[in-house]
């Protein structure tokens, strides 16, 4: 691919901020389809030239650009700084790193998992393939075996069970930001997992509700039933942090 791409150019940047403004820069010129996927930038020297910097500036800001998932550098005699598409795991990463790093409470968590999984087995109970089903009734047929063990299952096995429903789900609904996005929180949702009490840690026992009504092709039943699974839970681990060491907490939403 060509180097030189009409209309883009580069200006001057302030040497104290010059990384940050040379990365604002190339990223607004990718965004603006000045560079498109698979393009090669101009070689360091030339863009230290038009920014009026030092080649150290640019690499810095190339980096930077490169842990986004913008750019990809290569080597050999073709080699070059190429624009990239960025990939859905580099959302999913940027997610885990904000719920993490950033102390996103229960409260924020579980709202937009309401909404967000919810609408997700929605469109999975309309969009769910026999192949998508197929994955789903197996995980469901796991969790049933691990449930039936009673008090010998293993509750960290079984969350994980869980998780791998959550995804199943996410990847029936076919739309990718939805999947990324449910992925990207994953860390988060074993953790919560994690906090509840063994006598609780049966997440994936009410999962089959969800899974029910998508194979049912119920796309209003498979929303209320994930918002169900998800609200009850929080809900669980409230009174738990309210009461530690509490009596053990009924499911109110059991028949």
């Amino acid at each position: 691919m060509s180097e030189e791409r009409a209309g883009v150019s580069f200006r001057p940047v302030e040497p104290s901020r010059g990384f940050e403004q040379i990365a604002q820069q190339i990223r607004q010129a990718i965004l603006s389809e000045g560079y498109r996927p698979g393009d090669r930038l101009p070689p360091t020297r030339e863009l230290a030239e038009s920014f009026g910097v030092s080649r150290a500036l640019v690499h810095e800001a190339l980096r930077v650009l490169e842990h986004s998932g913008l750019l990809v550098t290569r080597s050999g005699a073709s080699g070059g700084t190429f624009v990239m598409r960025p990939a859905a795991d580099q959302l999913t990463r940027q997610l885990d790193l904000l719920v993490r790093l950033q102390g996103i409470g229960l409260v924020a968590l579980t709202e937009f998992r309401l909404a967000m999984e919810g609408q997700s087995a929605a469109w999975a109970a309309e969009r769910a393939t026999p192949s998508d089903i197929g994955r789903l009734d197996e995980l469901a047929r796991q969790a049933d075996a691990m449930a039936s063990k009673s008090a010998s299952y293993n509750p960290r096995e079984l969350g994980d069970v869980d998780v791998a429903m959550h995804i199943a789900i996410a990847e029936a609904a076919h739309n990718e930001l939805g999947l990324a996005i449910v992925r990207g929180m994953l860390p988060a949702i074993r953790t919560v997992i994690d906090r509840l009490p063994e006598r609780m840690a049966r997440p994936a026992e009410r999962l089959p509700y969800v899974i029910a009504a998508i194979k049912a092709r119920d796309p209003e039943g498979a929303g209320r039933a994930m918002r169900d699974h998800i609200a009850f839970f929080a809900r669980v681990l409230e009174r738990e942090a309210a009461a530690p060491g509490g009596s053990e907490v009924r499911d109110p939403t059991a028949p």
